[in-house]
């Protein structure tokens, strides 16, 4: 695996951490939910600026540390292709059900999480579709 596949997949479990610790809000394990417009913003601006912040100064950390850019060899572009693939068909299959669920008396902090949940499990399943190509060697 190289440098690029294991900063790729460092940062998509750094996302879904951040994630897991908003959902673990939502459901009452820690912390307070957003309960408003406002809160919510704040709490997506942190989860998008936590993990573009966290993105931009690993790879500067990454390119200084090997003094060239990170870049996916032949192998890991196949790869994260059939990855990109299953997480459209997943965010597909995601937004569909929330279209479905919009219908249900959903309140509007109740569909930006459904979004942001849809979001999750796309990157979760792109990343599970990376690790299980990459340990089968397919590419």
């Amino acid at each position: 695996m190289t440098s690029y596949l294991r900063f790729s997949n460092a940062m998509t479990i750094g996302f879904l951490i951040v994630v897991l610790w908003h959902f673990g809000t939502v459901f009452g394990l820690f912390g307070v939910a957003p309960s408003t417009q406002t809160e919510m913003f704040v709490r997506l601006g942190v989860i998008i600026g936590v993990t573009i912040v966290t993105s931009f100064a690993g790879a500067l950390v990454m390119q200084k540390r090997q003094g060239a850019p990170l870049l996916p060899d032949e192998r890991e572009e196949k790869i994260e292709r059939q990855s990109e693939g299953i997480g459209v068909l997943t965010i597909y299959v995601g937004l569909l059900v929330l279209a479905w669920l919009a219908f249900a008396p959903l309140n509007p902090i109740q569909f930006v999480n459904g979004i942001l949940a849809v979001v999750a499990v796309t990157e979760l399943a792109k990343l599970l579709v990376v690790l299980f190509l990459h340990r089968r060697e397919i590419g």
